[in-house]
């Protein structure tokens, strides 16, 4: 499998997971923490996406816009959990 499939799999399991389990997350304060764990991978597995990447820099202009975001979202990721 290449990279890039590697990365639509991360996605899709990732927002999978999430969709199908938040409605029982949400009812069970208990749950909630793994709530908010899943929602940073999923949110995570969006910027790790090249077509997110590209269209970052592009709207930016800056060529490696993507890999700095990528980066302070790992470390905001790393801090809150």
């Amino acid at each position: 499998m290449s990279e890039q499939g590697i990365r639509h799999l991360i996605i899709l399991v990732a927002w999978t997971v999430l969709i199908v389990r938040t409605p029982f997350m949400i009812r069970d304060r208990r749950q909630r923490p793994l709530w908010l764990v899943l929602s940073a991978i999923a949110g995570g597995s969006i910027v790790i996406q090249s077509w997110f990447g590209a269209a970052l820099n592009h709207a930016t202009g800056v060529p490696h816009m993507n890999n700095l975001v990528q980066g302070l979202l790992s470390f905001a990721i790393c801090v809150i959990l």
